[in-house]
């Protein structure tokens, strides 16, 4: 695993599958997560996870679709973390809107 030591990354689609396989093996190299996906049960035992491997975790339920859901996610991994350095956008679905597009208040 290479260190993420520090930072900030974004993972859509980290309830289940490869989002959450990812999301967990990021926590064992240091990132510091915000975590989507729209199952608050299956989300929230990928948290328990990364938690239990040192990671501060934001869990953040939501469907990416609604445009309000991904400007959400952005402005809470800013107010919480102060920065993004890595999305990892794994969501099954598309984005509401290209997320370089995205143009949260705190952006």
């Amino acid at each position: 695993m290479t260190n993420f030591s520090g930072k900030v990354v974004i993972i859509t689609g980290a309830s289940s599958g490869i989002g959450a396989a990812t999301a967990i093996e990021l926590s064992k190299g240091g990132a510091k997560l915000t975590i989507c996906g729209r199952s608050k049960e299956r989300l929230s035992e990928t948290a328990k996870t990364c938690k239990e491997n040192g990671a501060k975790v934001l869990e953040i339920v939501g469907d990416l679709l609604e445009f309000e859901h991904l400007e959400h996610i952005i402005n809470k991994t800013v107010e919480k973390f102060s920065t993004i350095d890595v999305l990892i956008n794994n969501a099954g679905r598309g984005l509401a809107k290209p997320f370089e597009n995205v143009s949260g208040s705190t952006m």
